[in-house]
């Protein structure tokens, strides 16, 4: 089958409820070098290419922002999420992959450097797919400016009506007035693991 039959295949399955047999459908396509280091974060580094499947990244088409993987700049050909933000009222859309998490703790780690100045700012949130699309994780709102790589790690719990989750990196405008923003913010490294505390 092709790329496009495949992702048409596993959004039918995820849009059926059948999360376990879309996620490992889509397992099961996989080359075994990318099998070998799939985890709860699919291309957690932005090393690998985009696939458009549901459980790797997928980046909008923003209104007054680019977004896109691409070189680190003095870190010897290291990839990561670069975000730009133009002058005007942002519209970023969804930076998001599908999870499979099971009921229990987990810690969501990763790292983030730039400048961000406006209203609101930047966050990483997981929410439940499912019935109840309730957010269960949200990092701290990035805004100002880090010239150096910061780690950011916070724990969550995936609760019982929770079979799928969407991990998505947002710009957290409640309304339009705050759309408003400017700047340049990367993302790299970004991983969940099972929480042993």
């Amino acid at each position: 089958p092709t790329r496009e039959e495949i992702a048409n295949y596993i959004n039918f399955l995820i849009a059926n409820q059948f999360h376990d047999i879309a996620y490992y459908a889509w397992l099961q396509f996989l080359p075994p070098e990318q099998m070998a280091v799939a985890g709860f974060v699919f291309n957690s580094g932005f090393e690998l290419p985009l696939s458009g499947m549901p459980f790797d990244w997928t980046l909008p088409r923003p209104l007054e922002a680019t977004v896109e993987i691409a070189r680190v700049p003095g870190e010897d050909g290291n990839r990561a999420l670069r975000i730009e933000f133009g002058s005007g009222r942002v519209q970023l859309g969804a930076i998001q992959q599908r999870l499979l998490l099971g009921v229990g703790s987990y810690r969501l780690k990763g790292r983030l450097r730039g400048e961000v100045v406006g209203r609101r700012g930047m966050r990483l949130t997981v929410s439940c797919a499912t019935t109840t699309n309730a957010k269960i994780a949200e990092t701290p709102m990035f805004i100002g400016r880090l010239k150096d790589w910061r780690d950011f790690d916070l724990a969550f719990t995936v609760p019982q009506d929770c079979a799928s989750q969407v991990l998505r990196i947002v710009h957290d405008a409640r309304f339009s007035a705050e759309q408003f923003l400017t700047g340049l913010v990367w993302y790299d490294d970004i991983s969940i693991a099972r929480d042993g505390n």
